[in-house]
């Protein structure tokens, strides 16, 4: 659809270059035409690819390391308590799918078990996602300066599951 749409563009626009173009330059107006929406079609090409073409592959499902859903309760500074699920985690933060929504810079406290370590550490929001076809909505979350126990735990934790994936 969208290449149909440039091409009925194009000729339009050609067609009124050649009707009502001033100038002895209108093939270069045609040019710059196409020219510019080649570029266009190039960029938003790249965007739609593998949401609207491929709709069946989602980032998360195609990439090895986001086929764990580790269980997460997350504790906003009110004292609610909230679950999700951890997408992609490393030690200096995670991605957590949660349909809640939550503002940037809000400090939370979770908790996760991962490979038999309890993990509780604070973080701040750095990001948001609203649900689309190749983004689950969710939230990035930056850990806070962690205990070196909890530290320890959580790199013991990321290198095993990294080695797990990868061996798969």
């Amino acid at each position: 659809m969208l290449v149909v749409t440039n091409l009925l563009i194009l000729y339009f626009s050609a067609d009124a270059i050649s009707r009502f173009g001033q100038s002895d330059q209108r093939a270069l107006g045609f040019f710059v035409t196409l020219a510019l929406l080649a570029l266009a079609m190039w960029r938003i090409e790249t965007e739609l690819r593998v949401p609207y073409f491929l709709p069946r592959i989602r980032w998360w499902e195609s990439y090895s390391s986001y086929r764990y859903l580790v269980p997460v309760k997350i504790f906003q500074e009110n004292g609610t308590a909230i679950d999700g699920k951890i997408l992609d985690l490393s030690h200096a933060g995670c991605f957590i799918k949660i349909n809640q929504e939550f503002n940037e810079h809000e400090k939370l406290r979770v908790h996760f078990m991962i490979l038999d370590y309890a993990i509780e550490c604070v973080g701040i929001v750095v990001w948001r996602t609203r649900s689309t076809v190749t983004h689950p909505k969710g939230i990035g979350l930056k850990f806070e300066r962690l205990p070196k126990k909890q530290s320890r735990k959580l790199k013991v934790a990321s290198q095993r599951l990294s080695r797990a994936l990868h061996s798969a």
